[in-house]
């Protein structure tokens, strides 16, 4: 008896029923039913120095968003014509060459020397937190 109980509890995929003449049926979902139970939302949880990792490593790319348009002089929907890859930021060793990588990238800005030094210095110094 052990072995209909289990048999009976079907996957959530298919449904089992007993007809009155004793023949069982498989009446299996819609495909669409399956995936909508299915979508399941995952969450991770990492370490707290992870997460203060994370954050702060989104804090620098807000405050590099936030900086470039204030920059460039574009609003939020429109787009900047620099990309700084902060990955390769911090992958230069000397804080000379990180300069005059971040002047490479910024040099078509029409802001004033002193507005783009500023910039840079702000930057660096975000970027040395990581």
């Amino acid at each position: 008896m052990a072995a209909v109980n289990s048999y009976n509890e079907a996957p959530s995929a298919r449904n089992f029923t007993r007809s009155s003449s004793g023949e069982g049926h498989v009446g299996f979902k819609e495909p669409q039913e399956c995936t909508q139970e299915r979508e399941k939302y995952l969450t991770a949880k990492y370490p707290k120095k992870t997460m203060h990792l994370i954050r702060k490593r989104i804090a620098v790319e807000y405050y590099l968003d936030e900086e470039l348009r204030r920059l460039y002089g574009v609003n939020e929907d429109d787009t900047y014509d620099c990309e700084i890859d902060i990955d390769e930021l911090l992958d230069i060793d000397e804080e000379v060459d990180r300069r005059h990588f971040l002047q490479s990238k910024v040099a078509n800005s029409r802001q004033s020397q002193e507005v783009v030094d500023k910039f840079i210095i702000g930057l660096l110094a975000k970027a040395n937190t990581l």
